[in-house]
């Protein structure tokens, strides 16, 4: 995922169900999960999932770990860029 700096995104959690397709959303913030970057970074992520990416561009890596079964992860990689062009399209709405 690419995102410009000073940007927030908001990650969600689903539960997959085993031996199902389902996929059940997980209320956040979650006591039962931890999320960390993998490696040192400028940017920062709250225990609701928002991520706030820093001013600078950056390759980060999130990790986020059930704390009640330590092997259970899921991992995103986040790369914050500037801009080559941005396209700015104005309508009239009223």
């Amino acid at each position: 995922m690419y995102i410009l700096p000073t940007s927030k995104f908001q990650f969600s959690l689903l539960k997959l169900q085993a031996y199902k397709d389902e996929k059940d959303p997980i209320k956040l913030p979650s006591s039962n999960h931890a999320w960390r970057f993998i490696g040192k970074t400028q940017n920062k992520i709250n225990d609701n999932g928002v991520f706030t990416s820093g001013l600078e561009e950056s390759e980060t890596q999130i990790e986020v770990v059930d704390i009640r079964e330590t092997t259970n992860t899921a991992e995103t990689l986040i790369n914050v860029v500037h801009p080559f062009k941005l396209w700015v399209n104005i309508q009239d709405i009223t």
